[in-house]
């Protein structure tokens, strides 16, 4: 487990599929979770009660949309990932400092600093998740 390097040739050894599905699962979990609660927050009830769950049920629903925002994101971090993992130079700085590039970018066009980090703490999960199936590629 390196701050930089990683196993030499580590996209042979997790493979361009498994990769996109990684990125693919990462971009399409908040849907899951907006689908499971979307419904389940319905507005009815009292009213004090009901804008409490009417904010609960838009949260949801943006949770349902949120793939077309962050679609470009997680396309750039399979790139990046792509391209590190081949010359056996993705270790976790690396894949922090690739999300908080891509972040910095999703931060200018969305006047959002935060977004920075979101990047780097998005990408550092991807590479966990990667390690996890894929421990000899790191």
């Amino acid at each position: 487990m390196s701050l930089i390097v990683s196993t030499p040739r580590g996209l042979q050894i997790i493979g361009g599929r498994v990769l996109l599905l990684t990125s693919l699962a990462w971009c399409l979990a908040p849907v899951l979770v907006g689908a499971i609660g979307w419904p389940l927050a319905s507005p009815s009830g009292t009213a004090k009660a009901r804008i409490n769950v009417t904010d609960l049920h838009s949260i949801f629903y943006l949770l349902m949309l949120t793939p077309l925002v962050t679609g470009p994101f997680w396309m750039a971090v399979t790139v990046a990932t792509a391209l590190f993992t081949r010359r056996g130079l993705y270790g976790w700085l690396i894949a922090a400092l690739s999300g908080a590039v891509v972040g910095s970018i999703a931060a200018w066009v969305a006047e959002a600093p935060s977004l920075l980090l979101f990047g780097a703490i998005l990408a550092s999960l991807h590479r966990f998740t990667l390690a996890l199936i894929r421990p000899a590629a790191f």
